[in-house]
C-alpha cells in the first residue's frame, strides 16, 4: 500500500500547479519549437519554395510507361 498523502521527511511537497504555470509552458515550447524550425535543414524541401523545377518532381520509374504499353 502507498503513503500517497503522508508527509515523507526530506522530500517538498510539490505545488499544484496554476494557469498562468501553464500559460508559461505553452510559451515556452512555442518559443522553442519557433527557435529550431527557422533553421532549415538541406536534406528538407520547403512547401514555399520557388518556382517548379523539374528536380523537385519526383522521379518516375523508367519502367512505369513500357508496362502500360506492352499491356496495350
Amino acid at each position: 500500500r502507498t503513503r500517497r498523502n503522508e508527509h515523507e521527511p526530506g522530500k517538498k511537497k510539490q505545488r499544484e500547479f496554476t494557469q498562468a504555470d501553464v500559460e508559461q509552458a505553452i510559451t515556452d515550447l512555442a518559443q522553442r519549437r519557433q527557435v529550431q524550425q527557422s533553421p532549415q535543414k538541406p536534406g528538407r524541401r520547403s512547401a514555399g519554395s520557388s518556382g517548379t523545377d523539374a528536380d523537385t518532381l519526383p522521379a518516375q520509374d523508367p519502367s512505369f510507361d513500357t508496362v502500360q504499353a506492352s499491356d496495350a
